[in-house]
């Protein structure tokens, strides 16, 4: 049985950027080693949890809320995810023909929507001894999504 898909926020530098035919759209789905309260314990993305996944150039989708048609993906070249120091970084190709795409960019230009999240299946996680604290190590994103958020977690 497969492990069940998680969803995290961010609290993220998110931008649209207009080009001649297209929108290109930037941020942090997650960031690295900086703790996020969870109710009962404080979860921490590892720098390394997204190596193995990536490496298997997975299919993501970019989502609103986790939920809708895609806006980008993976398998079609028009969603890129890769990791720097602060976290994993998305950039999208946006048709701004797209009706759902129309709806979003006016509420990021005003700064109603700078937020990210990710839906993940944990690989590898270390709990504290008193499960006062996790820390993802190992996330896959196969069939998961970064979404464009209005609340955030992490």
């Amino acid at each position: 049985m497969s492990k069940p898909l998680e969803r995290r926020m961010a609290v993220t530098g998110l931008e649209v950027r207009e080009g001649s035919d297209a929108l290109t759209l930037t941020g942090y789905a997650s960031t690295f080693e900086q703790p996020y309260d969870m109710g009962w314990y404080a979860e921490t993305v590892n720098s390394g949890a997204f190596k193995r996944t990536l490496g298997q150039s997975p299919d993501v989708r970019l989502l609103i809320n986790h939920a809708g048609l895609p806006l980008a993906r993976t398998a079609s070249g028009t969603l890129t995810l890769d990791t720097d120091s602060r976290g994993l970084h998305v950039s999208a190709t946006l048709d701004p023909s797209d009706p759902d795409v129309a709806s979003l960019v006016p509420k990021m230009k005003r700064g109603d929507l700078s937020q990210m999240s990710f839906a993940f299946r944990t690989i590898e996680d270390i709990w504290a001894a008193d499960m006062s604290a996790r820390t993802l190590m190992a996330l896959d994103l196969s069939d998961g999504d970064v979404s464009v958020v209005t609340y955030p977690a992490n």
